[in-house]
Formats: structure tokens, C-alpha cells, sequence
């Protein structure tokens, strides 16, 4: 009876793993919140691409207009991983829940940054999303 022992085994594995990716999946969803805490860890972090990724550019928005967003965007995060550096880095980031449209196709999400020097100030950054094409965005 070893063979149906292994074979219980392995359901209970494969039981398991299913079960594990069911909750993941359950907690990646796609809320305002989530986009706002995710846009302000790349941003305070530096990470440019992370950053584009989770902005708004419709399709068809014109190259130069692109690069300017882009271009600003560096200049951003850049300027926020400076300000978390000087401070410290950041200790938490807490995110309120979101305040919506009537329409529920717009957002504004509260996060407030804590820095781990001793002293430093909370910071509040007011994120704006919006719904695009299914997915949260942020709106510049």
C-alpha cells in the first residue's frame, strides 16, 4: 500500500497548493488602494518603469506627450527616493480606503508615508486614479 500513501500524499499537496493560490489570487485584487500603495513604493524606491507602468497613458497618446510624462515621472521618483533616503527610508506606508466618483470611474486614495529618522514628519500624498480599461490606474 505504499504506492496509494504516495498518491494521498500528493493530493493533499496538490489540495493544498490550490488552495494557497485561491487566497493569493484573492488578495491581489485590483482596488484603488492597492495601485496607490504600489505606485508610492516604486516611487519612493526610484523604480522609473514600475512607476509607468501604473500610470494612465491611453493608447494613441502622442509620443511627445509620453516622453514628457516620463520624463517627469524620473524627475519624481527620483526626488522621492532622495527625500525617503535623506529620512532615513521609509518605515510605513499606510493607506486609507478610497474616496470614489459618483460614477466609481475616478479615485482618490490618502497614503502617509512614516520615515524612520527620529523626528521626521508624516507625509500625506493625495494618489488620483482613474478606471481604465478595466484596470485602476494612476492619473497625472
Amino acid at each position: 500500500m505504499p504506492c496509494k500513501e504516495a498518491v494521498m500524499r500528493s493530493l493533499k499537496y496538490l489540495l493544498a497548493l490550490l488552495v494557497a493560490l485561491a487566497v493569493l489570487h484573492g488578495c491581489s485584487t485590483d482596488t484603488p488602494e492597492d495601485v496607490a500603495r504600489a505606485f508610492t513604493e516604486a516611487a519612493y524606491s526610484g523604480d522609473v518603469e514600475r512607476t509607468i507602468e501604473l500610470v494612465d497613458l491611453p493608447a494613441g497618446t502622442p509620443s511627445g506627450r509620453s516622453e514628457r510624462v516620463h520624463g517627469k515621472l524620473q524627475v519624481m521618483t527620483g526626488n522621492a527616493a532622495n527625500r525617503a533616503a535623506a529620512l532615513g527610508g521609509i518605515d510605513r506606508i499606510s493607506v486609507a480606503p478610497a474616496e470614489y466618483s459618483d460614477d466609481h470611474t475616478r479615485a482618490t486614495v490618502p497614503v502617509t508615508l512614516s520615515f524612520k529618522a527620529s523626528g521626521a514628519r508624516d507625509h500625506t500624498d493625495w494618489v488620483h486614479l482613474v478606471k481604465a480599461g478595466g484596470s485602476w490606474k494612476i492619473r497625472l
